[in-house]
C-alpha cells in the first residue's frame, strides 16, 4: 500500500479512531493532520480539546484561537470558551 504524505486523511481517520482511548497518540496524529493540511479547521479543535483535558492552557488557547480564525462563525465555541474561562 503506498500513502501519499499530502493527504492527511489517514491521520485524521487514526486520530478519531484513537480520541479517548490514546489521546496522545491521537493528538500526534490530528497534529500531523495540521502539518500536511493547516487549513483544517477541526484539526484545531479537536487539539483544543486535548489540550485542555489534560491542562495545558497555552497549547489549548493557541489552537482554539487558531481554530477560531479558521471559522469565525463558531458561536458555539466561542460561548464554550467563554464559559471555561470563569
Amino acid at each position: 500500500i503506498r500513502i501519499d504524505e499530502n493527504d492527511f486523511r489517514p491521520y485524521l481517520g487514526k486520530a478519531f479512531l484513537l480520541s479517548g482511548i490514546d489521546d496522545d497518540n491521537s493528538l500526534l496524529n490530528f497534529l500531523k493532520v495540521i502539518e500536511v493540511n493547516p487549513e483544517y479547521s477541526a484539526a484545531y479543535k479537536e487539539c483544543y480539546k486535548i489540550y485542555h483535558w489534560y491542562g495545558h492552557d497555552e497549547k489549548a488557547k493557541y489552537h482554539a484561537n487558531k481554530y477560531l480564525e479558521l471559522v469565525p462563525d463558531d458561536n458555539e465555541f466561542k460561548n464554550l470558551l467563554e464559559k471555561r474561562k470563569k
